[in-house]
């Protein structure tokens, strides 16, 4: 009954926001991702892949399986994001403590705002990923033969999903042990569960290698796209910056981490004398997967947490269950004081958190609007199998075309950002950063070469970095590709709409 409550409280508070979110910048990257993957460019060959390539995999199912119709795909993503939701409440349900608490804590999950405007992205994160760690963690918890090797196998299918499940299966096996010790008392029978969670990770990460060098043959272009992107090649984040990034986050997620904590304490005191420690281990789960994804040592942004947004709803209805039993005992003032306090001060922040949305954060997206309007145009000036190039994967996949990479044979960018020059750039959250220097625009030159028909520029200033105005001036000492593409193509639209602060120029081939 819960569950199905559950169920119909997400269709009805996320589906008609389906295609008001956003669509560029990562989510449209990697839903163009897929689609070019469908249409027979291999992984990390053909196109640059920064993450491990699952999530990539599942997404060019979507897209065949829909014939890359969006609002299908986001239908199937947003399916998975409700089969997150039936294994956040099993798991919640085997670790709780209190009545309802599981249900009210998968509940916070569903209509906490920020959740609303991405469980329909492609990004691996918000869906497929959460899906997994839930399943991964529900399995860990279970009781039965191939529990253990099973959830080993879902955390290794999170982990080449997206990096930090890496993470979250570090965390995962001290919580195996901990809870087969909790049951056994037997620290050697928890090191033989460890070990089969480990073996099933190990079984899911060595097929995928095998896929990649054996099936695709693109390891060294694997490990330079997505394993040397992530850990040297992309500009890091100082120590400073990355405290304005947890200061992003707790802006947004601070009613939840207020609740939450309060919510361990409460769940702490509770234990005492118990036996039921595992809402605690799962708290400790949620600290050290936290702790190790704000220590990464390169990029570091506020989404990263999100998959651990259950488990503050958890502890966060803690917090409100106890304060609803202590205001109808009446037996303590002081402690209802206290509570009374905690929330007062969590709604002040939550407050605070939903004015800082803009007004339009759930209505339908200007850019997004321009995109389609600018892919469909694209569509109409070429034929079916012609080559175009675009920075914004999403125009390519509004047009249905292919966007020709540069002449590179380890980076095959298709929807980049201005990090990729050897030139200073201003990045999202406002920090400079020296370029990485990994393409160049004459390479842009060598890929178009004779067979692209259509070049689309895009000017301006947004809420995507995009490079195309570097790629067109050059900078010191680089030329830009002005001269060469008037050399070879014509302007044949210069496009703007209302409240869209980009300009996007189309250059047809002469």
């Amino acid at each position: 009954m819960y569950t199905l409550l559950l169920l119909m409280g997400a269709m009805i508070s996320h589906l008609p926001f389906l295609m008001s979110g956003a669509f560029f910048s990562d989510d449209a990257i990697y839903t163009y991702a897929g689609f070019a993957i469908q249409k027979g460019v291999t992984p990390y060959a053909g196109i640059t892949l920064p993450q491990p390539p699952l999530g990539y995999l599942f997404l060019a199912a979507e897209s065949a399986g829909t014939q890359s119709s969006l609002p299908w795909i986001r239908t199937i993503n947003f399916v998975i994001y409700l089969i997150g939701i039936i294994f956040v409440f099993r798991v919640l349900s085997r670790i709780s403590a209190l009545p309802h608490a599981a249900f009210i804590g998968t509940l916070i999950y569903v209509l906490f705002p920020p959740i609303l405007q991405y469980s329909f992205s492609a990004t691996p994160e918000f869906t497929y990923f959460v899906t997994l760690i839930f399943a991964a963690l529900d399995f860990a918890l279970s009781n039965y033969h191939l529990a253990l090797f099973l959830a080993g196998v879902c955390f290794g299918l999170s982990a080449i999903t997206w990096y930090p499940g890496v993470f979250g299966l570090l965390a995962l096996l001290g919580c195996v042990v901990g809870f087969r010790f909790e049951e056994t008392g037997s620290l050697r029978k928890a090191l033989v569960d460890f070990s089969k969670t480990l073996l099933g990770a190990l079984a899911v990460v060595m097929i995928m290698l095998g896929v990649i060098t054996l099936l695709w043959g693109v390891y060294p272009q694997f490990v330079s796209q997505s394993l040397d992107l992530q850990t040297g090649l992309r500009a890091g984040f100082s120590p400073g910056e990355k405290v304005l990034v947890l200061g992003s986050y707790w802006q947004v997620f601070s009613p939840l981490l207020i609740l939450g904590a309060t919510g361990v304490v409460i769940a702490g005191v509770r234990s005492r004398g118990s036996s039921h420690h595992r809402e605690l281990l799962l708290g400790l789960w949620f600290a050290v997967v936290f702790a190790l994804v704000a220590l990464i040592p390169k990029v570091l942004f506020p989404h990263y947490f999100w998959f651990l947004t259950p488990i503050l709803g958890y502890f966060s209805a803690n917090t409100i269950l106890e304060a609803v039993s202590t205001f109808k005992r009446h037996s303590n003032y002081f402690h209802m004081l206290i509570l009374l306090s905690i929330l007062a001060t969590a709604s002040i922040f939550a407050y605070n958190g939903l004015k800082s949305y803009p007004p339009n954060a759930f209505v339908n997206n200007v850019y997004t609007a321009s995109e389609g309007y600018v892919g469909h145009y694209v569509a109409n000036i070429t034929a079916p199998g012609q080559l175009i190039w675009t920075s914004e994967a999403g125009i390519a996949f509004y047009a249905n075309r292919l966007i020709v990479p540069p002449n590179s044979s380890t980076w095959k960018i298709q929807g980049f950002f201005d990090d990729v020059f050897n030139t200073s750039f201003t990045d999202t959250a406002m920090f400079q950063h020296q370029g990485s220097g990994l393409v160049s625009p004459v390479q842009f030159e060598q890929s178009w070469g004779s067979n692209v028909e259509v070049l689309i520029f895009i000017r301006g200033n947004g809420p995507v970095p995009y490079p195309d105005t570097l790629l067109w001036d050059g900078w010191s000492g680089t030329l830009g590709v002005s001269a060469w593409v008037m050399g070879h193509y014509s302007r044949v639209a210069l496009l703007n709409f209302p409240g869209d602060s980009y300009l996007y120029e189309v250059w047809k081939r002469n």
